[in-house]
């Protein structure tokens, strides 16, 4: 009788501390983007602002950066939308590839 007793009052406890700590967080988080606007509104803003909406309580990493480009093979253009952070990944590892190439080139292929 003793055991469960003491069992029901841990579990009562962790979660009254669960529920507390889940409130607190949600109460602390900035609103999407869908919770602010209406359907309707949505539809009605163009991309730029559908954009800096999303972008809003965003940190500068998250930020999405969108850009046309052009399909290769094609003269169709997309839009593609990337965060800062990606963004600077790709260009990081563009970078060193072609640091890499030009090194082998420089030292032939067999030199690491």
């Amino acid at each position: 009788m003793r055991t469960s007793l003491y069992v029901g009052f841990t579990m009562m406890s962790l979660g009254l501390l669960m529920g507390g700590c889940a409130s607190s967080a949600v109460s602390e988080a900035k609103p999407a983007v869908s919770e602010r606007f209406t359907e309707i509104e949505k539809s009605n803003m163009s991309e730029a602002e559908k954009l800096a909406a999303y972008n809003k309580y965003r940190d500068e990493d998250n930020k999405l950066v969108c850009t046309r480009e052009v399909v290769t093979g094609s003269h169709f253009r997309r839009n593609r939308c990337r965060t800062v952070a990606e963004r600077r990944a790709e260009r990081e590892a563009a970078q060193e590839a072609l640091d890499r190439l030009q090194r082998s080139t420089l030292t032939g292929p067999d030199s690491t």
